[in-house]
């Protein structure tokens, strides 16, 4: 049965194993100018994300310091402790300005509250970049059938938490099979 950790240049990751196989070929073709992450924990796919696409800018929120912070600040990363979200936006200016910036933006949803932050951020999501969210499955039924103590042991997402932000925002997914491997939903804007 999965722990849900990995580890990636010793940095802890709450990920599947094989999701270096599967971000590594995306970041390459689609070559992002910035990549926000929420929910920077141990760093794991933070750092991973460094070497995966060393030219993007990367950003990562959290609401608690790690002691892995500065080593991640060390390589380049951006690394911020702020609660970015009010109730239906983002309320943080520089979260904000960087949102709203030009470039292909890749945004990582990976805090406590995945519906919640891929909601809030599908505004922002311009044509050409991408959203994602963590511990996904298509439906609770799909997690219990298929991935619960096979893949992955959490569910925190689900498409009916996120079918209406991205209905109202052009949203759609982007190798779902794919991604759903590795727990985790992909969708872009046309």
């Amino acid at each position: 049965m999965p722990d849900g950790f990995t580890h990636y240049k010793g940095f802890r990751a709450a990920q599947h194993g094989d999701f270096p196989n599967v971000f590594g070929p995306f970041l390459e073709e689609h070559k992002f100018d910035i990549i926000i992450e929420i929910g920077t924990l141990n760093g794991g796919l933070t750092r991973y994300l460094r070497d995966a696409s060393p030219s993007s800018r990367i950003v990562s929120y959290d609401i608690r310091s790690q002691p892995e912070h500065p080593q991640l600040i060390e390589c380049g990363i951006e690394v911020k402790i702020v609660n970015i979200f009010g109730d239906k936006e983002v309320i943080d200016q520089e979260a904000l300005d960087i949102l709203k910036s030009k470039g292909k933006k890749l945004i990582l949803c990976d805090g406590g509250n995945k519906a919640g932050e891929f909601n809030i951020l599908s505004q922002y999501v311009n044509s050409g970049d991408f959203i994602m969210g963590h511990d996904y499955a298509k439906s609770s039924k799909y997690f219990r059938e298929y991935i619960n103590g096979k893949v992955w042991d959490w569910l925190e997402l689900e498409d009916i938490q996120i079918s209406e932000a991205s209905t109202k925002y052009g949203l759609i997914e982007y190798k779902p099979d794919l991604f759903q491997s590795i727990v985790w939903v992909c969708k872009t804007k046309n």
